[in-house]
């Protein structure tokens, strides 16, 4: 374990460069920095975090338990008597896509954009009592942890140690020991690699923010690629069958057999550039419930129209100011190749992008915040300007009149 405070680099990394922290932390190792946000003050409590949890549409969890009781975990939505009648110990309570049930909580997540941004799951929130955990477990994901409010002892131990059991809902570690134990205060961080078991016990009454990282399997890409090949005419085409050459038990099936349909398959996989949409589409994919497509909508496909009568005019949009992405956009940008126009996949799904608009979304899509006055070269194009009206209309960028400067490069 390595806690450093070197100055030449991010801040939220200890002053680690991203190709630093890349090279040598990143699914390798855990990496503890003091203060990564100083003077952090947390927009939400735990009283916020009850409030959302008595929400329909927010996923909440609470888990109760301790070494020396039974773990239970219940899920949401709860009502307000969940909380006035909880005990003084021993609770947690868990709070998903908080980033995108409130907005004002995504800056939090602009601090790791060293990530690409279609890696970033979501915001989750945890209040704890004291006493309150979740119990020694192992994540197969990557997550960074930065201590809100109070405090909260951190354990971990050596990858493989434990064995995971289930215990009241909850997929624990039995036989968990520490090997290192550190108390986080607020604007402490704390990353942690797949596969490392830890446990996280509130010292104080106390909150913790979780920006957690998706893990996409070899099968999400398969499923991905099979949804794609649903809508080629090609790959629905029936496959011709091998003739048959002589007698044989009917249900056999020869080398030549076998042959035939590994090469039919293959010949389906051989398209690279559909490869590279599939994994573009899926890579952009969110979960359900957030900014729902709408196939009727016009051209761009991705949104059902939310204009209201507070939505800016591209054509006099204050220069000052930021276009400022929904936190619950994920997208994937795919530059173009010799036979094939770029593409733009925002949360699962495609269009295609002609030059002058690319160098657009590429502009736009650098930072979760763009100056308005970056955008000015490529708002030109009577396209471009319309194009953009309609990401505006449709909810996936706001602008905000915060000052701000810079331009496209990176």
């Amino acid at each position: 374990m390595t806690e450093t405070r070197r100055e030449d680099g991010l801040r939220v990394l200890g002053g680690l460069s991203a190709a630093a922290f890349l090279g040598d932390y990143w699914q390798r190792r855990p990496l503890l920095v003091r203060q990564a946000f100083p003077g952090f003050e947390p927009p939400l409590d735990g009283g916020d975090l009850a409030g959302l949890a008595l929400e329909d549409t927010v996923e909440s969890r609470l888990v109760r338990g301790s070494a020396s009781q039974p773990w239970r975990v219940r899920h949401g939505p709860f009502a307000e008597g969940d909380f006035l009648q909880a005990p003084e110990r021993d609770w947690t309570l868990l709070v998903q896509d908080v980033d995108k049930h409130v907005p004002d909580a995504a800056w939090i997540t602009d601090a790791f954009d060293f990530l690409p941004q279609w890696q970033l799951d979501d915001l989750m929130v945890s209040y704890a009592v004291p006493g309150g955990s979740v119990g020694p477990h192992v994540d197969r994901y990557d997550v960074f942890l930065l201590q809100g409010h109070g405090v909260r002892r951190w354990q971990i131990g050596p990858p493989g140690s434990g064995r995971e059991t289930l215990s009241g809902g909850l997929r624990l570690l039995d036989g968990f020991e520490a090997t290192d134990t550190w108390d986080l205060e607020p604007g402490d961080l704390l990353y942690l690699p797949p596969g490392v078991p830890h446990h996280g016990v509130a010292v104080t009454a106390c909150t913790t923010w979780s920006i957690g990282l998706r893990s996409v399997s070899a099968l999400d890409l398969l499923t991905g690629l099979v949804d794609d090949l649903g809508r080629d005419e090609q790959a629905l085409a029936p496959i011709p069958d091998t003739i048959p050459t002589g007698r044989r038990p009917p249900a056999r099936l020869t080398d030549r057999d076998l042959a035939h349909w590994r090469a039919a398959l293959r010949q389906l996989l051989a398209d690279d550039r559909q490869l590279d949409r599939a994994i573009a589409r899926t890579l952009s994919g969110n979960k359900p419930g957030f900014l729902e497509t709408d196939d009727e909508a016009e051209d761009l496909q991705i949104l059902p129209s939310a204009a209201t009568p507070s939505d800016p005019d591209v054509d006099r949009l204050p220069s000052a100011g930021l276009l400022v992405r929904h936190p619950a956009v994920r997208l994937t940008l795919l530059p173009a190749t010799a036979d094939d126009a770029a593409r733009l996949c925002i949360n699962g799904e495609e269009q295609r992008l002609p030059l002058h608009r690319f160098a657009l979304a590429d502009c736009l899509c650098g930072k979760r915040q763009v100056p308005v006055a970056a955008l000015d070269g490529h708002l030109t194009s009577a396209d471009n300007r319309r194009w953009l009206q309609q990401l505006l209309d449709r909810g996936l960028w706001e602008h905000q009149s915060d000052q701000g400067g810079g331009n496209c490069q990176r």
